[in-house]
């Protein structure tokens, strides 16, 4: 698969069965995730490829705290791009936003950044969907409207009944 396609490969566990809208959903899991790509706001490479398919992902958590690490072909894509596999974050709910940011730092004239992954997902029971989006996180100066991007995948995935 191509390398960008699948840079934002991650998903993370659903709630089970008997958690309510307002208690903490349990995600941890081994899950199988599927992801497409959307907007390609940043012109990464590799964006028009084919969807990525049983991508295989480990959730960890210990109360609100979520950390997901992206195993096969996608963990080495994800190294590359971002120098990690690990997503980590929180839950609230059935809510979950995760974050990777990338360790290779940029400039452009004032302006310093590096590309972050940020994962927003909806657990529900055994399955999980959502968004990543590969975006820039600058320093805020003037000059970083000119790398100001966003581009966005969905996917999916689902855990082996609890």
């Amino acid at each position: 698969m191509k390398r960008h396609a699948l840079l934002g490969v991650l998903a993370v566990g659903c709630g089970d069965r008997s958690v309510g809208y307002d208690a903490l959903a349990d995600v941890a899991g081994e899950y199988s995730v599927a992801i497409a790509n959307g907007r390609n706001g940043c012109n990464l490479g590799g964006w028009d490829g084919p969807a990525a398919t049983n991508v295989p992902l480990v959730v960890s958590q210990a109360a609100a705290d979520v950390s997901a690490t992206v195993g096969g072909g996608a963990a080495i894509l994800l190294g590359l791009g971002y120098g990690t596999a690990e997503y980590r974050g929180r839950v609230v709910g059935r809510t979950l936003t995760l974050t990777i940011h990338g360790t290779a730092s940029k400039t452009v004239g004032a302006c310093a950044y590096t590309m972050k992954s940020v994962v927003r997902a909806i657990a529900l029971r055994d399955f999980i969907e959502g968004t990543v989006s590969h975006e820039t996180a600058t320093n805020g100066a003037s000059d970083c409207a000119a790398v100001a991007c966003a581009s966005e995948q969905r996917f999916n995935g689902n855990r082996p009944p609890r």
